[in-house]
């Protein structure tokens, strides 16, 4: 969906870019009760779930708010979900499944090049990439040495300038052919053409 702008009670705002229904584990005393939500809004700015006790009133649930507790009723009174007060929040904590492999997997950092994270962070500074890491301000990464030169070929050519091409032409125009010729000459490419040919030359001849 078209970009949908938010405002949080913070007065914080962020994006929603997508919707969908989600099914959602809520505690209900011993039990866990599944709910179905309707028309979600996805924000990627988000990590966790915000549920609007007026959005569960108009879906014809209700919610009651008791002694560091939330009670959440269903439309024929029957309670579906009983939160707990945690740090001024009412707030579910789940455990993922196979969460015993996903901290064992967060535990062993990933081994990359300087120049490998260079990239997974948005091609800042190779030295600035590796001061993140040898000051501790990133976690979870293991530099390993290579030989690679700390040179980024789309860095360089991100950087790269050009004159810009007059819309007005320059001194008198040539009124024979062969007069002025100008050339020229491109390459090397990576990719060789079928004949093996690595560079392109061109004339153009200024009376055209």
């Amino acid at each position: 969906m078209p970009p949908k702008r938010l405002t949080a009670a913070n007065q914080g705002s962020f994006t929603a870019d997508g919707y969908g229904d989600v099914i959602i584990s809520v505690p209900n005393g011993n039990r866990i009760s599944k709910i179905h939500l309707q028309n979600v809004l996805f924000t990627p700015a988000i990590g966790f779930f915000l549920i609007s006790i007026s959005q569960i009133n108009d879906a014809g649930f209700s919610a009651m708010f008791g002694v560091q507790c939330c009670m959440i009723y269903n439309k024929d009174g029957v309670i579906v979900g009983s939160i707990a007060k945690s740090q001024n929040l009412y707030r579910v904590t789940h455990q993922p499944a196979g969460s015993s492999h996903v901290a064992e997997a967060l535990d062993k950092p990933a081994k990359l090049s300087v120049m490998e994270l260079h990239h997974r962070m948005g091609h800042i500074a190779p030295t600035a990439t590796k001061m993140l890491v040898v000051n501790g301000h990133v976690a979870g990464v293991m530099l390993i040495g290579s030989l690679e030169p700390l040179q980024c070929e789309s860095c360089i050519k991100a950087k790269s300038a050009r004159k810009v091409i007059p819309k007005v032409r320059k001194g008198e125009q040539a009124t024979e052919f062969g007069q002025e010729i100008h050339s020229d000459i491109w390459g090397p490419t990576k990719h060789l053409t079928l004949g093996g040919r690595k560079y392109f030359i061109s004339f153009t001849d200024d009376c055209c």
